[in-house]
């Protein structure tokens, strides 16, 4: 299959990062287009091309997938045999081993996986991040098309509610723990049996 490509830059930075690392990116697959891109690769890996000036969010998304391997907690892999991320005219792309047939996680299953995580000590040689909570938000709100006027300002509304709230939260009271953006490349999946 052909693959639909977004513009010759972004097809550009795919051939260069893969070529430098020894990856095929013959027939490659457009997936998905957020802030991120995502093209699926033959051998079931997926490389996910970064926004402009992601390179430490790329890079410690890699850390914490490997910190995540390494404690035994299922989670996206990153393909473990090279260096990541990989930087093109700047833009980091990573390389993931692509999901396996799976199902969503049920309550249950998420909460335990949760419990688990949150019970791991934070990686030494990875600098996780401070929470925070909001960042994009103010974009995604102007962004998104399918809101009335009326929405759009009851969102911006609740949306400094909730920034004054967190704000006003007493010290030691903010969760400092990981919260990653894109967060349902970490929840819990279950093989199809």
């Amino acid at each position: 299959m052909t693959a639909m490509r977004l513009g010759n830059r972004t097809w550009s930075i795919l051939r260069v990062a893969c070529a430098g690392v020894g990856i095929n990116s013959t027939d490659a697959q457009l997936l998905r287009v957020t802030g991120e891109i995502d093209y699926r690769l033959p051998g079931g890996v997926l490389a996910r091309i970064a926004a402009p000036g992601q390179d430490g969010a790329a890079k410690r998304a890699v850390d914490v997938a490997r910190w995540l391997a390494a404690a035994g907690i299922i989670a996206a892999q990153v393909v473990s045999d090279i260096p990541q991320p990989v930087v093109v005219d700047g833009r980091a792309v990573t390389f993931w081993h692509e999901l396996p047939r799976h199902r969503a996680g049920t309550p249950a299953e998420v909460a335990a996986a949760l419990t688990r995580l949150h019970g791991l000590a934070s990686p030494a040689d990875t600098e996780i991040g401070q929470v925070a909570p909001f960042v994009g938000l103010d974009e995604r709100i102007d962004a998104a098309h399918t809101m009335s006027t009326d929405d759009r300002s009851w969102m911006r509304r609740h949306l400094a509610e909730l920034r004054g709230r967190w704000a006003a939260l007493p010290t030691g009271r903010r969760p400092s723990s990981m919260v990653r953006r894109g967060a349902a490349m970490w929840l819990p999946r279950r093989t199809a049996a």
